[in-house]
């Protein structure tokens, strides 16, 4: 029989076993949870770079502000409530 679609390919398998299904999703799941855990363990442990390559973000010093500053911030004002 000639294939209707060329960009699918088909092979002659056995039918996979509900044993079978079962046992390849467990296998994707305990992947998925041991990669869940190795991230998860990495922001645990102090690593917060989120490995962009960017390393650590930088954090920026507070700087005082007095009511003054406050003021000459040049607030919106705002007509009633």
């Amino acid at each position: 029989r000639a294939n209707p679609d060329p960009t699918r390919t088909t092979t002659a398998t056995e039918p996979l076993t509900h044993e079978a299904i079962n046992n390849l999703i467990a296998q994707r799941v305990a992947v998925a949870i041991a990669e869940y855990e190795t991230q998860r363990n990495s922001v645990v442990n102090g690593d917060t770079s989120n490995t962009t390559g960017t390393g650590a973000r930088t954090v920026r010093p507070t700087q005082e502000c007095t009511y003054k500053d406050y003021l000459n911030c040049g607030l919106l004002k705002f007509n009633g409530t």
